[in-house]
């Protein structure tokens, strides 16, 4: 069971923050060497999973929960990270379109990415509904690489001050382990048809011809990436490249100063926002205000 897991770990291109991905293929190692996890770990998870699938309404705003890591449909991967379907966060999101009652949907967004299927529909499903009633996503607290794919399809993007939020880019892991097997004295043969069918494996390095094929698939997903993130925040990809972080992660004033989001705000003042509520500003502290004062003379 878990064995056939690990081949989506190894075998399929990312747009996954590396720390997770790295914490999914140790869990599920683990799980395939037979070695136990403990229930209250599995039980964390899934109801990270059920918390995902809520969908709460305030004030006419419906706050869609995008929470875990992102795969088309939830599987026994929920064992390992929780994680959120885009399938099932569609169908909600369609709903709620839908819904007379909703006059603004809320993608809250915790999530460190995933295996990339269903990711791009997704986040085209939320961009061509822009203009039909608002839509907004805010980075609460981390939003990164396949999740930014489907947040910043949003009409506005916002980011709570201690927010987390880029990585954009796509990457795939193989493990070698022919040296390993030599030390161990074991050799081990594959049979199969097709000339490709194998050439993944751990037990052989990866030739030259097979690390250009599946670079190639990489490039792909991360051009596709990019061009769809140029898209949503109405930019060019080369900005993209040059400015979204490189893979890596950005904190809420380096993102809002290169145009990756809109605002810097908690999610209440978000929720409130949208609903129209004016809501009372924390008074200045006397340093803000005299930083305040030094702008007036630069």
């Amino acid at each position: 069971m878990y064995e056939n897991i690990l081949g989506r770990v190894y075998n399929t291109p990312h747009p996954i923050h590396p720390d997770k991905l790295e914490a999914i293929r140790r869990f599920v190692t683990a799980k395939a060497l037979g070695v136990q996890i403990d229930a209250a770990t599995i039980a964390a998870a899934r109801a990270e999973r059920r918390a995902a699938e809520d969908v709460q309404v305030n004030r006419s705003v419906a706050v869609l929960n995008l929470f875990g890591t992102l795969s088309m449909r939830v599987d026994m991967l929920e064992d390992a990270s929780g994680g959120a379907s885009c399938e099932a966060i569609g169908r909600k999101f369609d709903q709620l379109m839908a819904d007379d009652s909703v006059g603004a949907v809320l993608l809250n967004v915790h999530s460190p990415g995933g295996d990339g299927f269903g990711v791009t529909e997704l986040a085209h499903k939320i961009f061509d509904a822009r203009g039909k009633k608002p839509t907004c996503s805010i980075c609460n607290a981390e939003m990164a690489s396949a999740a930014l794919w489907i947040g910043l399809a949003a009409q506005e993007v916002s980011m709570t001050p201690s927010g987390w939020i880029g990585s954009h880019g796509v990457y795939m892991v193989h493990t070698d382990l022919s040296a390993q097997n030599e030390e161990l004295g074991q050799k081990v043969s594959y049979i199969s048809a097709g000339p490709h069918k194998t050439e993944w494996n751990p037990d052989q390095p990866l030739t030259d011809e097979t690390k250009a094929y599946y670079q190639g698939l990489v490039d792909e997903i991360y051009e596709q990436f990019t061009a769809d993130l140029a898209q949503f925040r109405g930019t060019t990809a080369e900005k993209v490249k040059a400015t979204y972080g490189g893979g890596r992660m950005m904190r809420a004033e380096a993102a809002k100063k290169c145009r990756m989001i809109d605002r810097i705000e908690t999610f209440d003042d978000c929720v409130a926002r949208l609903a129209g509520v004016p809501r009372k500003r924390a008074s200045r502290t006397k340093a803000q205000l005299a930083r305040l004062e030094l702008e007036k003379f630069r």
